[in-house]
């Protein structure tokens, strides 16, 4: 069971239909707000609800190591733009103390995953019609822009 405190419209209710019990009280939802993004930073929670709108699964090993690796990302505008097999990965592995193949594979599988069950996401989201699966690096990559794009003024 899901609960959640929003003021945020669209979400309440696209959690709504997902099944989550949806509290759309202003004043309960500021102090939550407040606390998340002190107990996690706010460019680590834009990348773990991105994470979550796109299905990806956070039992799976890739969650961890994509939202470590977008988290570093959103600290950075520039990270994707290092080299995936010599730093990225690598780096990674340390942190999680495993190996930058078992990293690599990991986020394939969760990708794979979360492709399987939300293909039409990617759309709505990165805004690109994509036939197949994205790569890792064009994943990490999409997200990177996506994460740094101007917030439009309403």
């Amino acid at each position: 069971m899901y609960i959640i405190v929003t003021t945020n419209k669209a979400l309440a209710e696209e959690a709504k239909k997902r099944g989550a019990n949806v509290f759309e009280d202003v004043q309960v939802a500021e102090p939550v707000t407040r606390f998340v993004n002190q107990t996690y930073g706010e460019g680590e929670m834009k990348v773990i609800n991105l994470m979550t709108s796109l299905a990806i699964k956070p039992n799976l090993k890739g969650y961890d190591y994509l939202k470590y690796i977008m988290t570093s990302c959103a600290n950075d505008p520039k990270y994707h733009h290092r080299s995936m097999t010599k730093e990225i990965y690598p780096t990674c592995a340390r942190e999680f103390d495993t190996t930058p193949s078992r990293v690599e594979r990991a986020i394939r599988h969760a990708l794979e995953r979360s492709f399987q069950d939300v293909p039409e996401r990617y759309f709505q989201i990165f805004n690109r019609d994509l036939t197949e699966q994205p790569t890792n690096s064009e994943f990490i990559s999409m997200m990177s822009q996506y994460l740094h794009k101007p917030v439009a003024a309403v």
